[in-house]
């Protein structure tokens, strides 16, 4: 009810903000574009990646119904079978019957809002699937398997790290995850709401600089666990990734919110 309401609460003759929606959407293209995921025949011979694609969004719905009333943030792969979902709305509203809910695509949920969300998500995923949700370069708090302790991260400590010979990564659901570098900004945090502006306000900024601090400690962290030989496989292959990543949820302003 509060959806259809406000439609109607929204300024101007239109049930929402057009220009911000626009803004929005045109950033999500542009970061599929970047995939690659526009060109031409792609999907007619690269059916590993699209497979995947839909697996994931249907562990994503597995995980939202699970965990109901809590805002789940979904990863560029999912958020591709998201939208194209919403446009088959008889089989979109059967989600009802399957894992309870209708899910509501918000993309106007502010930066502070969305990266504690994906941190949750990042979290519950681990916990239910027994895999990393995204191993991009971006982080989740501490989702490190087994015992070693370690938490995922974006930077490294150069020339510290001892040489060690490169492993064959065990995954256990190759299905859900593929290690290949060429996979991995499939897996980036959807953050297409975001649009950075000149003269951002305080407490936006603010935000974002508390999350540099904290994306900070955790690299720290992981760095260190490199190091004495403590981190996980996974965390090994953030480590490396992380050097020239770009972590989402940093834009300090977010558009027409």
């Amino acid at each position: 009810l509060n959806i259809i309401l406000s439609a109607y609460r929204q300024p101007g003759p239109f049930s929402l903000d057009l220009a911000s929606a626009v803004l929005r959407q045109m950033n999500f293209v542009e970061k599929m574009v970047n995939l690659g995921f526009t060109e031409q025949a792609r999907w007619e011979e690269d059916h590993d990646t699209l497979t995947r694609c839909v697996v994931r969004y249907h562990h994503f719905l597995d995980l939202m119904g699970s965990t109901q009333g809590n805002f789940v943030v979904p990863t560029l792969d999912i958020d591709l079978a998201w939208h194209t979902h919403q446009l088959l709305c008889d089989s979109y509203r059967k989600l009802k019957d399957v894992i309870g809910i209708v899910p509501d695509h918000d993309d106007k949920v502010g930066q502070g809002a969305l990266s504690d969300a994906y941190d949750k998500t990042a979290e519950a995923w681990k916990a239910r699937f027994g895999v990393p949700y995204s191993i991009c370069g971006c982080l989740p708090p501490d989702s490190s398997s087994g015992s070693s302790g370690s938490s995922f991260s974006l930077f490294s400590k150069k020339g510290k790290s001892k040489s060690t010979p490169e492993k064959p990564i065990e995954n256990p659901r190759p299905d859900l995850l593929s290690p290949s570098d060429e996979a991995a900004e499939q897996t980036h945090p959807s953050d297409h709401h975001a649009v950075a502006i000149i003269n951002p306000g305080e407490p936006n900024a603010a935000q974002a600089q508390l999350r540099r601090k904290e994306l900070g400690k955790r690299a720290k962290e992981l760095g260190k666990a490199v190091e004495k030989g403590k981190a996980d496989q996974w965390g090994e292959v953030m480590h490396k990734r992380a050097v020239d990543h770009t972590p989402s949820f940093l834009c300090p302003v977010q558009y027409g919110v």
